[in-house]
């Protein structure tokens, strides 16, 4: 930032010593037209950086301003009971980045605190991956299931039809027994036949 305001400076300073030696060209009475020229260019790139300084400082408040806010924000987190004046205080020392770390320090019970947390959270997690294993294994024995039934489903129908099936092979049988038997019978039964 610095830096910055120190080339601006360097800029004016120039700026401001071509303006001085326009005015003693242009007071000349042998001044042309393009001593004018450079002199119009020079007061309008003069307006003009004028113009963009005015914007960077602007533009540098406004960013000031949100960095004094998120700073301000973050150090009432770490601790919520800071004043205004101790959070300029750190945003005026050279390193407000240490003076946060110093504000982060954190006693040792709650860093047993932490970690205790942190081995719960990671039960919990172990928990739930046995957990989302179990439901998985119920949804493929639910599919097992399903896909069986529709097989038993089928063998019952199988072995209706084979019911009938067998039924109706009983009945062609006892058909077949009465027409062997009277078929027996013509055999046997001697047929007179004339001699002649």
């Amino acid at each position: 930032m610095d830096e910055t305001n120190g080339k601006i400076r360097n800029v004016n300073a120039s700026l401001k010593g071509l303006k001085e030696r326009s005015d003693q060209d242009m007071s000349n009475e042998d001044a042309s037209i393009g001593h004018m020229m450079l002199a119009n260019r020079l007061n309008s790139t003069s307006i003009a950086i004028g113009k963009i300084v005015a914007k960077f400082n602007d533009t540098t408040e406004r960013f000031q301003t949100s960095l004094h806010g998120k700073f301000a924000r973050q150090a009432r987190i770490i601790k919520a009971d800071i004043t205004e004046e101790e959070i300029d205080m750190i945003m005026s020392s050279p390193n407000p980045g240490q003076c946060l770390q110093q504000l982060m320090e954190v006693p040792d019970a709650m860093v047993d605190r932490l970690v205790e947390i942190e081995e719960r959270h990671e039960g919990i997690l172990h928990i739930q991956k046995g957990v989302k294993e179990v439901q998985e294994m119920w949804q493929d024995l639910s599919l097992l299931v399903d896909a069986q039934a529709e097989m038993m489903d089928q063998v019952e129908k199988n072995v209706a039809a084979t019911k009938n099936y067998t039924a109706k092979g009983v009945e062609h049988v006892k058909k077949a027994e009465t027409f062997q038997l009277a078929a027996r019978k013509k055999k046997k039964v001697p047929t007179a036949w004339p001699l002649v």
